[in-house]
Formats: structure tokens, C-alpha cells, sequence
């Protein structure tokens, strides 16, 4: 018997979620218009931007998207103005808002210039979002 896929890393679900790939939970969130109740409109916006970056085959425009939507969401946690990534990620996480094994496994990949990197990018955030407004409450 094959080993069982790991949980997803943004949601911690049993669906696979595929390297580059984004989570189908967020995803059909998304497609069905969903904002949850308290998502800010800046964040929401910031979201859907790197979004349509990544679907126009944009990756550089959705990098820088997606590290406005983190440096928003770090330093309304307490990250000071203008940190790097290291740090709002380390901040995000000392926080509850990501997961260690996101931090540790997406990280590297997310500061690089690459395709891949604003793919990792866009991991991290839709692990963020669900954290933050997706979750349910006894989670």
C-alpha cells in the first residue's frame, strides 16, 4: 500500500496539491467571487492582482503583488515598515499565520526571480488567507 499523500501545505487538507500548483479549496473560493466576512479589500485586491498576473503568464508582476500582499499582511502583525521577505516571513510565522514547514519548504523558492518563485509566492500567501480567514473557528 502506497504511502498517503501529505496534507495539503495551505490548508492542511487530504487533497494533493500539485509543485507550483495552487490549493482547489482557495481556488474555488476564488472563482466563486468568495470574500470572506473581514478579508480587508486591499488584501483581497492584492490577491486577485497576482492572481491574474500568474493566469497572463505575468510571474514577475505577480511577485511583486504578492510581496505587497505579504509586507501588508506582516506589518499589520507587527513587522517593521520595509523588512525583507526573510523577516516578514519569520513574523508571519512567530504569529501563527504560517506554518513552520510552509516557512521552511517555501522560503528559499519564494525569493528567487523566477517563475517558480512567484509560484511559492502565491503558496505562502494562499496558506496565509486560509490561516487567517478560511480556517474554521475551532481549527
Amino acid at each position: 500500500m502506497p504511502d498517503p499523500a501529505p496534507p495539503c501545505p495551505v490548508c492542511g487538507g487530504d487533497h494533493v496539491v500539485a509543485p507550483g500548483g495552487s490549493c482547489p479549496v482557495m481556488r474555488v473560493a476564488a472563482v466563486a467571487g468568495a470574500r470572506p466576512p473581514g478579508v480587508p479589500p486591499a488584501i483581497y485586491a492584492g490577491y486577485l492582482d497576482a492572481r491574474e498576473a500568474l493566469k497572463h503568464d505575468a510571474p514577475a508582476d505577480a511577485a511583486r503583488a504578492l510581496r505587497r500582499l505579504l509586507a501588508l499582511v506582516a506589518g499589520q502583525r507587527g513587522a517593521p515598515a520595509g523588512a525583507g521577505l526573510d523577516a516578514q516571513l519569520q513574523r508571519l510565522c512567530d504569529d501563527g499565520v504560517i506554518s513552520p514547514r510552509v516557512r521552511a519548504s517555501l522560503s528559499a523558492r519564494a525569493s528567487e526571480s523566477t517563475p517558480e518563485g512567484a509560484w511559492a509566492l502565491m503558496s505562502i500567501v494562499e496558506h496565509a488567507l486560509y490561516r487567517l480567514y478560511l480556517r474554521p473557528a475551532h481549527s
